[in-house]
C-alpha cells in the first residue's frame, strides 16, 4: 500500500511539473509575441496589401522584449513587420540590456533587427559599454552591433576611436577597423586591426602597430 502511494505522489509530481513548464514555455513565447501599439493621434489603413499605420504623438510600440517610444511611428507590411520611428526615438531591449537612442530608426519585427543611418548612441548596461556613431546596425538574434562613420566605444578607462567596428556580444569582443586607436590608462595604440576582449579588456593588435606608452616616473 505503502509504495502505491509513493508512485501516486511521483506521478502526480511528474504531471504538475510538466504542466508547470508547459505554462512557463507559454507565458515566455506570448511574451515573445506580444505587439502592442498606442500614440496620441492614430490612423490605420487595413486594405490587403496596402497595411499602413501611422502613430505621432507619445507614439509607442512594444514587440516582445523591446520598447520604442518616439514622436512618430510609420507601421507597414504584414502584421505590422515594419517600423520607422523619428523624433526623440528612445529603444529599450530589457532582455539583453540594451538602450539606443537617435532621431531616426528603421525596425524590423521578424528578424528584430534596427538600423541607424545618422547619428546614435548605444549603451549596453550588462557589459557597462558606450557606444556612438553615425550608422549602426544592431541584430537581436545574433547579438551583434555594427557601427561606422566617426566611431567612439567607451568601457570605464578604455575610449576606442575608429570609422568601422563590430561588437559581438555572444562572444564579449569588439572589433576595430579603418584607423581605429585606442587608449587604456594613458597609454595609446594603433594598428590595423584592433580586438578588445570586454570581459578582461585584454587588447590584441594587428597588422601595423605603434604604441605610446606612458612611463612612471622611478622615485
Amino acid at each position: 500500500m505503502t509504495d502505491r502511494r509513493t508512485l501516486f505522489f511521483v506521478l502526480l509530481l511528474l504531471v504538475f511539473s510538466v504542466s508547470l513548464f508547459a505554462a512557463e514555455d507559454k507565458t515566455k513565447k506570448e511574451k515573445a509575441d506580444k505587439f502592442e501599439f498606442s500614440s496620441n493621434k492614430t490612423s490605420i489603413e487595413l486594405s490587403k496589401g496596402k497595411e499602413f499605420t501611422v502613430l505621432e504623438g507619445n507614439a509607442r510600440i512594444v514587440s516582445g522584449e523591446t520598447l520604442i517610444n518616439a514622436n512618430r511611428i510609420e507601421l507597414f507590411g504584414e502584421n505590422f513587420r515594419y517600423a520607422v520611428c523619428s523624433g526623440q526615438v528612445r529603444v529599450r531591449d530589457s532582455k539583453q540590456g540594451i538602450y539606443l537612442k537617435c532621431e531616426k530608426l528603421f525596425f524590423d519585427r521578424e528578424k528584430k533587427i534596427s538600423r541607424i543611418e545618422e547619428y546614435a548612441e548605444m549603451v549596453d548596461k550588462k557589459n557597462n559599454l558606450v557606444v556612438k556613431g553615425n550608422f549602426l546596425e544592431d541584430s537581436q538574434e545574433s547579438e551583434t552591433t555594427i557601427i561606422q562613420i566617426g566611431v567612439r566605444i567607451i568601457k570605464d578607462n578604455i575610449v576606442c576611436r575608429s570609422e568601422a567596428a563590430v561588437y559581438n556580444r555572444k562572444t564579449k569582443e569588439l572589433e576595430l577597423s579603418s584607423s581605429p586607436y585606442v587608449i587604456k590608462d594613458g597609454d595609446e595604440y594603433r594598428a590595423t586591426r584592433i580586438i578588445i576582449n570586454i570581459d578582461t579588456d585584454e587588447i590584441k593588435l594587428e597588422g601595423r602597430v605603434r604604441g605610446t606608452i606612458q612611463q612612471e616616473e622611478s622615485k
